[in-house]
């Protein structure tokens, strides 16, 4: 017979914590998901937020899901498009030096090659009229 009271009691403490979790858990999480998601493309899906109205447009990368917010959409760039094609000119312009030295470079190469057969061949002309 204490066998059974025993029982019957870790039975009642089970459901009483049981209930207890569920009472605790939060309301409105198992109304209502937190995120909705849309098929876009084959490769892109939308996600909504549906507690913060916050809208995501996640891409597909290889096997990495990249999200961009709609809150980085709406916040101003840090610099603006005068300071980022200033940036884009003044990194063709580096470019366009560091072509140019390595050209002035090559040049200087091929001059002093183009100075060393000159002399090889002045150096064989005045052998040959030795001879």
């Amino acid at each position: 017979m204490p066998q059974f009271t025993v029982r019957r009691i870790i039975m009642s403490l089970l459901m009483v914590i049981s209930l207890g979790y569920v009472a605790a858990a939060p309301a409105d999480s198992t109304l209502e998901p937190t995120y909705q998601i849309v098929r876009a493309t084959d490769s892109r899906v939308w996600r909504l937020n549906t507690r913060t109205g916050e809208i995501a447009v996640c891409s597909l990368d290889a096997e990495q899901l990249l999200c961009s917010s709609s809150n980085d959409a709406i916040s101003p760039p840090a610099r603006t498009y005068a300071e980022l094609e200033a940036e884009r000119q003044a990194q063709a312009a580096l470019a366009m030096q560091r072509k140019e030295e390595q050209r002035k470079r090559s040049l200087a190469m091929l001059d002093l090659m183009l100075n060393a057969f000159r002399g090889l061949a002045v150096a064989g002309a005045s052998a040959a009229d030795a001879n």
